[in-house]
């Protein structure tokens, strides 16, 4: 599953495509190896950015969570592949955020504009806390927010990186 502004960027970008490079090792095998190391060390907490590129179907990324305790990921620049699975699962995909919730952090990329970056942060804000419909670039149509109960939402935006950076400094 790739989001519409993926699709626009391979496009104008093909070379890109890892594919093209057989220098690189595949996904797969990228997978496998973080997967090996989680295993192995489980007393290391491990943290997969980008939803430790499972953002394609987030019942493979529960899989993970099912199987390595010290694994937890952030939603950098992938909220997007999670809102296009809530068009067809929504339930499913709320569900899992209120199952996993102590294991996902809020993130998001830096942007050079700041108006992106405040029009960015609201539509996230709005998808986490409201079933109103949305839209998103990655989202081709409409879909609704996944409504997440408070507790959740503590978790996803603090409790979370307090938890796994215990020496985290933060002020309001």
């Amino acid at each position: 599953m790739t989001s519409e502004r993926n699709k626009a960027y391979y496009i104008k970008n093909p070379e890109f495509h890892a594919y093209l490079h057989p220098e690189i090792p595949t996904y797969k095998h990228q997978i496998e190896a973080r997967d090996y190391l989680i295993s192995k060390y489980p007393k290391l907490k491990l943290i997969g950015a980008h939803l430790g590129s499972l953002e394609w179907s987030y019942k493979e990324l529960a899989n993970r969570f099912d199987q390595y305790s010290n694994f937890y990921v952030d939603l950098s620049s992938r909220l997007g592949h999670l809102q296009m699975q809530s068009v067809n699962d929504y339930e499913g995909v709320r569900n899992f955020f209120i199952k996993y919730a102590d294991r996902i952090m809020y993130g998001t990329d830096a942007y050079n504009n700041p108006e992106k970056l405040i029009t960015s942060l609201v539509n996230d804000w709005k998808y986490f806390t409201t079933n109103k419909q949305c839209d998103s670039i990655e989202v081709q149509g409409v879909f609704r927010g996944i409504e997440l109960p408070e507790e959740v939402l503590y978790k996803l935006y603090y409790a979370n990186a307090q938890k796994i950076y215990p020496g985290l400094k933060t002020e309001f």
